[in-house]
């Protein structure tokens, strides 16, 4: 799998692992004084602190808006309830019409399919389709 070698700032506060291409929080007295003013302040810090289900809490209170809705599904992605996740950022793509604001849910959205799709186990049941397939191919065409 893919392997960075370094951590990206990100802003006051914050970063981008290296290591999950996340956003986690090193200075969290900087990233609170940034944030201030930020309604979603709180949700953000829980889940960018390992907190997603009490995030998720904190979300589903709040008004309806493209930023909560893409947070809801990064808290998904963090309770491993990938499917909910992606037909959210889907659902978000689909209205868009801010190009950067696109580019950024595509990104959070191939983050949720390359957490999805990196376990071994489904790797495994990948392989054993694509063989079945073959099998069923091969044996098809022997006929």
């Amino acid at each position: 799998m893919f392997q960075p070698i370094y951590d990206i700032e990100g802003g006051p506060g914050w970063i981008i692992s290296g290591r999950t291409l996340l956003p986690e929080i090193n200075d969290h007295t900087l990233f609170r004084e940034a944030f201030e003013q930020d309604n979603l302040s709180v949700p953000l810090e829980l889940l960018w602190t390992g907190y997603p289900e009490q995030a998720f809490r904190l979300l589903e209170k709040k008004s309806v808006s493209t930023r909560q809705q893409a947070l809801i599904a990064d808290c998904f992605r963090g309770l491993e309830r990938y499917p909910e996740a992606e037909q959210i950022y889907r659902a978000l793509l689909k209205d868009i019409t801010d190009p950067r604001l696109e580019a950024t849910l595509h990104q959070h959205l191939g983050k949720i399919q390359a957490i999805r799709f990196s376990s071994s186990e489904k790797i495994m049941t990948l392989d054993d389709i694509l063989y079945t397939t073959l099998v069923k191919f091969s044996n098809g065409a022997q006929k």
